[in-house]
């Protein structure tokens, strides 16, 4: 959020307990895959995960990322980064 000055974790409400499709687990599998590699620093494979989520199901936190990773791509966060994203703007 912006205007914090430590990190807070966010969630995103995905489908009620017991209704997650195969579909939407494969999504979540996906993500999670692109996050590692963003985590990893490796903003060109994550980049491509995440815009496939994106160009294929619409999945907004993929945009998100997807955006942070062409950030970062021109220019990369501190060696001692710590994954946490700094918001600039609301």
């Amino acid at each position: 959020m912006k205007g914090k000055t430590h990190p807070i974790a966010v969630y995103e409400l995905v489908e009620r307990v017991g209704k997650l499709t195969d579909e939407k687990q494969a999504i979540l599998v996906e993500f999670d895959k692109a996050r590692e590699l963003y985590e990893k620093r490796q903003w060109e494979e994550a980049s491509e995960r995440f815009r496939h989520l994106w160009e294929n199901y619409g999945d907004p936190p993929s945009q998100t990322y997807l955006n942070r990773c062409e950030e970062f791509t021109k220019n990369s966060p501190p060696e001692d980064w710590d994954g946490v994203y700094v918001l600039k703007s609301k």
